[in-house]
């Protein structure tokens, strides 16, 4: 079943055609091939795309697909009252409904924008920041104190210390995997298990 809003490749072709984005069915196709990040999947002998994602991927960002929408009329006229060639209508509806999306997703990216302006949303790779380092500094002082003890009560001692702080590590690595995976979004959570420091 093809969901709301995706449309076959060939439908898509024209739909972006007629906001001012010429491309032919072939290489709108191989447009997602090369980006398989566009929303798509194949159904029977068909490939299917999210038309709104296909339109901003293509559009690079927000700011040049309100420049279209100033240059280009993007309520299609299925009848063709505006003298050019009309659009069948089930693919004029789909880019009428593309286009609510897209100003739909600029107002999310702008409300985005906002929280990061006043804290109340904070970038995954700052949180990655802040943990890494967070962990590299507790580490860096348990070796440090491993050298203090090797100091005052020697090798053996020391390499005692050396055995308990390692287990500790792995232990608190597997934690904080843990915490990640079931308080973080996936890609966060998987960059956190991904740079997590191991014992040596």
């Amino acid at each position: 079943m093809v969901r709301d809003g995706w449309v076959s490749v060939a439908d898509a072709s024209k739909a972006l055609t007629a906001r001012g984005d010429a491309i032919d069915a072939s290489n709108v196709s191989k447009y997602l091939l090369r980006n398989p990040d566009v929303p798509q999947e194949r159904l029977g002998k068909f490939r299917y795309v999210d038309l709104a994602a296909l339109i901003l991927h293509r559009g690079g960002n927000f700011q040049s697909i309100v420049r279209r929408e100033v240059d280009i009329p993007l309520d299609v006229d299925p009848d063709g009252d505006d003298g050019g060639e009309a659009l069948p209508p089930g693919i004029a509806s789909e880019l009428q409904k593309a286009n609510l999306r897209i100003k739909q997703l600029e107002v999310r990216k702008r409300e985005r924008e906002d929280a990061l302006e006043v804290g109340d949303l904070v970038p995954a790779e700052q949180v990655l920041t802040v943990i890494n380092n967070a962990f590299a500094t507790f580490v860096s002082e348990l070796e440090r104190a491993e050298i203090g003890i090797a100091a005052l009560h020697g090798r053996a001692i020391a390499a005692d210390f050396r055995k308990a702080r390692k287990d500790a590590q792995q232990k608190a690595s597997a934690k904080l995997a843990m915490t990640a995976k079931a308080e973080m979004h996936p890609t966060v959570s998987e960059a956190v298990m991904d740079q997590s420091p191991d014992a040596d």
